[in-house]
């Protein structure tokens, strides 16, 4: 979708979807108008931060020409510069119009069978010469083709949970309900906190359709499959457990991996079999919660946090490119996040992991159906950044679950997450012993 809003000598331009929380039936031309109200870029930036949506804005004036994209980046840009400027949502896709080659620096990497494997770029690097993927929290400058940093600038002012509470259902109940005015919907279940939160947020919802893919690797015991089979059986809805045809041909194989070069095979029967051939007439709703989950935090003193530090929590211990990319990243970055009262490792998970991997495979669903993240919201991400850290434990986040309470505490029938595994992790966290096991696992892994 492409909508245009123009103002004397200024001109705004939305690719892709964007929603109002608070004016859940205004449609996209409604929303861009009201953001194309304020006068310049930085104002038009700043108050983009209350919208939701997987988009991208390209703001133009008579000295402005810049564009930025969803809080998390999951409307992805790709750039590149020779004789002139071009913009891409995917390097093949840009690659039929200019001779794009590999890269010499990170050429390790980028050659890697990890890489190959991973299907995740690093930092606003790609695998091709002169090739840039537009970070996270950044704009892209049309006319210097430089990208700067305009998040974060203001210092984040501390919540009590209760009130981060009740400020972000508003916000998730109202971006569904913006999207159920647009859209048909459909959300996966599965057995872990963020799916749960957007069942509660859209039970009121009528004619959704909610589901799971079965993979070969899930079998009927699994809490993926199970626990939603009988909290929504308990709940009188209907739950969809798809077993989709696993045969592909081999030109729409192709064409999906020109369309997505690092997308992953084996999801493609599921995507082309389903999404596209039965769903592509619905919104699929998913997540972007996971940076508010502390999920780095327990492995590393952010004090002595290095480029090396960072490559081994993502498990790219092994290449000095990586260690490289994101020592640049802290020495650039440490003192912004310190001064405005970010967690590095939270900024970390939000630009590095959401922004990359995530905005990924988001873009290989995007090639078959719309997906959309109520919590892809910059005012949301930070009010969920602002509760304690003890609050946002990525294994038993006490912030998720009541939130989840509060939408509709009718969901929590059955508690989240019923597996050994997650048993023993949240008493362990609970006895404060997984912080501890954490750092020495990653001291060993280190040494």
């Amino acid at each position: 979708e492409v909508t245009v809003s123009r103002k004397n000598d200024m001109s705004v331009v939305l690719l892709g979807y964007i929603f109002d929380s608070e004016n859940p039936t205004h449609s996209n031309q409604q929303v861009l108008d009201c953001l194309s109200e304020n006068e310049t870029f930085e104002t038009v930036l700043e108050n983009s931060a209350k919208y939701a949506g997987r988009f991208l804005i390209i703001y133009h004036d008579s000295s402005d020409f810049k564009l930025f994209h969803d809080a998390a980046g999951q409307r992805e840009v790709f750039y590149w510069k020779e004789d002139n400027l071009w913009l891409a949502s995917q390097p093949t896709l840009l690659s039929q119009y200019v001779e794009l080659q590999k890269c010499v620096e990170g050429a390790n990497f980028y050659s890697s069978s990890k890489f190959k494997q991973r299907k995740e770029r690093i930092l606003d690097t790609t695998q091709y010469l002169g090739l840039k993927h537009l970070p996270v929290n950044h704009y892209l400058d049309l006319n210097t083709v430089e990208s700067t940093r305009y998040f974060p600038t203001k210092r984040i002012a501390k919540v009590s949970l209760e009130e981060a509470v009740f400020h972000s259902s508003k916000y998730i109940k109202g971006f569904i309900e913006a999207a159920s005015h647009r859209y048909k919907l459909m959300v996966a279940v599965t057995g872990g906190w963020d799916s749960r939160m957007m069942l509660a947020a859209s039970l009121h919802i009528p004619d959704i359709h909610y589901f799971i893919f079965k993979h070969k690797h899930l079998k009927n015991t699994d809490q993926d499959i199970k626990t939603p089979k009988r909290l929504l059986g308990i709940l009188g809805v209907d739950y969809n457990i798809i077993e989709y045809e696993p045969k592909l041909e081999d030109d729409i194989k192709s064409l999906m991996t020109k369309n997505v070069e690092l997308s992953n095979p084996i999801l493609y029967p599921a995507f082309y079999n389903e999404f596209f051939k039965k769903y592509k007439d619905r919104l699929n709703v998913t997540c972007v919660s996971e940076a508010a989950r502390n999920y780095f935090h327990y492995q590393a003193n952010e004090k002595d946090l290095s480029g090396a530090t960072l490559a081994r929590l993502n498990k790219f211990e092994e290449f000095d490119f990586v260690k490289e990319q994101y020592q640049k990243w802290i020495d650039d970055n440490a003192v912004p996040f310190k001064e405005n009262g970010y967690h590095i490792l939270d900024m970390f998970y939000w630009e590095e992991k959401m922004g990359n991997w995530l905005a990924n495979g988001r873009s290989a669903m995007g090639s078959v159906i719309e997906d959309f993240s109520p919590f892809n919201c910059r005012e949301l991400m930070v009010t969920f950044l602002s509760v304690d850290e003890k609050y946002r434990d990525r294994y038993y986040p006490v912030l998720h679950k009541e939130i989840i309470k509060q939408l509709s505490v009718d969901t929590l029938k059955i508690p989240v997450n019923q597996n050994l595994k997650y048993i023993v992790i949240k008493w362990l966290v609970i006895f404060r012993i997984y912080p501890i096991y954490k750092r020495v696992q990653l001291w060993l892994k280190a040494n």
